[in-house]
């Protein structure tokens, strides 16, 4: 039970970052216009 809640963490993880860092770069390009 444990090991897959960490699993799942580190997968939401693993997910959100990648969206995070695009949703930071996009919004730099914009404002930056």
């Amino acid at each position: 039970m444990y090991a897959g809640k960490v699993l799942v963490a580190l997968a939401f993880a693993g997910c959100s970052v990648p969206v995070v860092i695009l949703a930071m770069q996009t919004a730099a390009y914009v404002f930056g216009q």
